[in-house]
């Protein structure tokens, strides 16, 4: 075979065919066109890849590609032959279909994936065999089915509880083609009579599939009018506003910490404060109560001059007067006061202590130097200790490699080398370095040795925001009736979902009053909103009309079609304060005593729901202490008689 020569071949890479273009393909170089056999064997026995035979050949990676499909030569697969350029046009796809393969084997064909082949098979409008696509012929028929009588694909998904995705696969594997067009007609006899029911737009929207906006217009082109929607209740419950005021002016809590309290923003607890004519406190600033610090001048004064003990230094300043002025942190060591005269400064033994040992001890103490010490520790910004200290800067890597904590860095560093003061550190440096890299010490890759692995610091008892909570539309737990806190009156329900292996869940619902426990399979482990509000719908309209008065939820994203849910069954759901268990403690017990009957390591996908009314008799027969050793069952009974 020959090839081009490194003469007739670019300095930069590029083959001169390459850079001929189109005029290569139709014979206008002087490159020889390779032959098939010489591609596959270079393909496939020596294992090279498309993009190196084009630099051999001198032709694209491209063409190498489309005469290797031509010859039937399986793709490798492989990370940089995800996409092949523009081999799956629709001469080939048609071609590959006229073969009669299936979308696995024209993935293997080509080496596109088979999520790729089917998105190119659905815009040209091509069906494929669905031997693999499926596991039981029969979910064809009923797409199928179903498409033919007019609905749509998202409409078919919600109702088999599938994606689109799942769904187009199914109707082209049967051979269907899609329908490309306006939805079907909107049925103004059936919203005609919505209306007069007094549903809502809103309402009227979700059970028509439709937009709101879409009913609207067609309220307004027939003059019908409807009835307004509810106001809408506040997301978020009004703060105490007496509570925010005793823990910032009496408690003197700072802003930040009242609203890690209270679980609300710190904007909230602020705007509480201005209402009120709060002044707010600016942060880093001392209060009037705090006292003023001891200065170099005073220490020299008492501990110094005067040979007093630390003890009674400490004595004196916590016995002064608080009626007296204060002096001003000024005082050096030509302005010395006498203990009689330094009032307002209570301090302890410890810190008289430390200051006079940090600045040359008793005998060397002096106040102008102290003073002028402490003011250059207090300059900022300051370098970072391990930024300036390779040594330890290599320690305290290495030790956090071993996945040991900066305290128990800290305290090892303390601990082995006692006299070597520039061996040690502290753990909130060492905290302080990894979350903050401008200080350029320790690499940011560290923090993966943390315990916890996280690569921002944040305060304590702060939760950021997760997008949970946004229901439109709820009625928050306080807003039950007080019937059923007190568990006066039967019918009202707490429910939740259990999982098991590969998030297979199970719902449950605890009547309040009794005890009594109902399960609910989900179908296919669906716990989508759409399933779940279907299977508990189903549950519900079962029971008698006394025992659905309420149903109390988490604000877990399966309970997202609440407004449906309460449509068809006449049970408004309430919903618990985020990370609150407790406010639904019936069900949360019940669930641990399910535990006995689903582990976690069970798939419930294998249940069925002839197994779980099994267990929920079993467990409806066992006696509770709560109900004076009566059984659900027995309890349930007394009260629908």
């Amino acid at each position: 075979m020959q090839v081009s020569s490194e003469g007739e071949r670019r300095g930069d890479g590029r083959s001169k065919a390459t850079l001929d273009g189109d005029a290569a393909r139709v014979g206008a170089s002087p490159i020889p066109v390779p032959a098939v056999d010489w591609l596959r064997g270079q393909y496939v026995d020596r294992g090279h890849s498309a993009a190196q035979i084009a630099g051999q050949c001198g032709w694209s990676a491209q063409y190498v590609r489309d005469r290797l499909l031509e010859a039937g030569v399986t793709f490798r697969r492989s990370p940089g032959n995800a996409t092949n350029g523009g081999v799956l046009d629709d001469a080939t796809l048609a071609a590959l279909v006229a073969q009669d393969l299936s979308a696995a084997q024209m993935a293997d064909r080509t080496g596109y994936s088979v999520g790729a082949v089917y998105k190119r098979l659905r815009r040209a409008g091509l069906a494929v065999k669905a031997r693999e696509l499926v596991e039981d012929p029969a979910d064809v028929d009923d797409v199928r089915r179903l498409y033919e009588a007019g609905h749509t694909v998202t409409q078919i998904g919600r109702l088999l509880g599938h994606g689109e995705d799942w769904v187009s696969k199914r109707l082209l594997a049967a051979g269907v083609q899609l329908r490309r067009g306006p939805r079907r007609a909107l049925d103004a006899a059936r919203v005609r009579q919505l209306i007069d029911d007094g549903y809502s737009v809103p309402q009227i929207a979700a059970l028509t599939d439709r937009a709101v906006s879409t009913i609207y217009e067609l309220v307004r082109d027939n003059g019908r009018s409807v009835p307004p929607p509810p106001p809408r209740r506040p997301l978020v419950a009004p703060l105490d506003a007496s509570l925010v005021l005793r823990r910032y002016q009496q408690d003197r809590i700072s802003i930040v910490h009242i609203a890690a309290e209270l679980r609300c923003s710190t904007d909230r607890v602020r705007a509480v404060l201005t209402d009120h004519g709060v002044p707010i406190r600016m942060p880093g600033r001392r209060d009037d109560h705090r006292p003023t610090p001891i200065t170099a001048g005073q220490l020299q004064a008492l501990y110094v001059e005067e040979d007093l003990t630390i003890s009674e230094v400490a004595a004196g300043l916590a016995a002064a007067t608080p009626g007296s002025p204060p002096l001003s942190s000024a005082t050096t060591s030509h302005d010395t006061p006498t203990p009689t005269a330094i009032t307002g400064f209570p301090r302890s033994t410890s810190t008289v202590s430390r200051e006079v040992t940090r600045n040359g001890g008793r005998r060397s103490y002096r106040a102008a130097r102290a003073d002028r010490v402490a003011w250059d520790r207090a300059a900022r910004p300051k370098r970072c200790k391990l930024a300036g200290n390779r040594v330890l800067r290599g320690i305290v890597a290495v030790t956090l490699e071993r996945r040991w904590s900066p305290q128990q860095i800290a305290g090892w560093l303390k601990a082995t080398y006692p006299d070597v003061p520039e061996l040690q550190v502290s753990h909130e440096s060492i905290y302080r370095t990894l979350y903050v890299q401008s200080r350029g010490a320790l690499r940011k890759e560290l923090t993966r040795y943390l315990r916890t692995g996280r690569v921002l610091r944040r305060p304590k008892g702060v939760r950021l925001p997760d997008g949970r909570g946004g229901r439109p539309g709820t009625l928050h737990i306080s807003q039950r009736p007080p019937e059923a806190d007190d568990r006066a009156v039967p019918g009202h329900w707490e429910g939740d979902l259990v999982f098991g292996k590969a998030m297979s869940p199970v719902a449950t619902l605890v009547e309040r009053s009794t005890r009594f426990v109902m399960l609910v399979a989900l179908p296919r482990g669906d716990h989508q909103a759409d399933a779940v509000a279907d299977a508990l719908s189903a549950a519900v309209t079962t029971l008698p009309k006394q025992l659905t008065r309420s149903l109390t939820w988490d604000l877990g994203h399966e309970m997202a079609q609440h407004a449906r849910f309460t449509i068809e069954t006449g049970v408004p759901v309430l919903f618990c304060d985020p990370k609150s268990p407790w406010q639904r403690g019936s069900n949360e017990n019940t669930n641990g005593l399910l535990r006995q009957y689903l582990p976690r390591r069970l798939d419930f996908r294998t249940i069925t729901q002839a197994d779980l009314d099994h267990i929920a008799w079993e467990l409806n027969g066992r006696p509770r202490q709560t109900l004076g050793f009566k059984t659900p069952s027995e309890a349930l009974n007394e009260v629908l008689r």
